[in-house]
């Protein structure tokens, strides 16, 4: 018959690296993963999206930088498409798992997963992005 190990002094009966195994990764995890684009001067650079009369010339910081760090919502689908349009070129998959809308055929309820598959897909390195131009914006009223 065996007999039950005993603890060495400063061991806790939980280990971490026993029972049910690593802990899965956090969304943080994942995003750690990937190489972001951003300059480390970007809040100085004209933003990627400049689309607009209104935000030619603006820098990230005024421009995507409040939509990003969800400080703003984009008021316009011109403006989801100018912030994506930016996520992309810099590469941040978590803003663009979170606005990916539930119709687009893109879409996955778990931002994880979401972010995942962006990478498998390798969305961000298939694609040299020149610039945006979306036209002009039609406005109704029908909601």
């Amino acid at each position: 018959k065996k007999s039950p190990k005993r603890l060495k002094k400063g061991q806790t009966s939980a280990s971490t690296n026993r029972g049910f195994g690593k802990a899965p990764p956090t969304i943080d995890d994942i995003l750690a993963t990937f190489q972001i684009r951003i300059p480390s001067n970007c809040n100085e650079l004209p933003c990627p999206c400049g689309c607009t009369p209104a935000t030619i010339g603006l820098t990230y910081k005024d421009c995507c930088l409040p939509y990003h760090t969800g400080e703003k919502l984009p008021e316009s689908p011109l403006a989801v498409l100018r912030s994506r349009y930016t996520a992309f070129v810099w590469r941040l998959p978590l803003y663009i798992a979170e606005t990916t809308h539930e119709s687009c055929s893109e879409y996955m309820a778990d931002p994880m997963k979401h972010i995942k598959d962006i990478d498998k897909v390798g969305m961000f390195d298939d694609f040299e992005f020149l610039s945006l131009d979306p036209g002009i914006e039609d406005v109704n009223d029908d909601g």
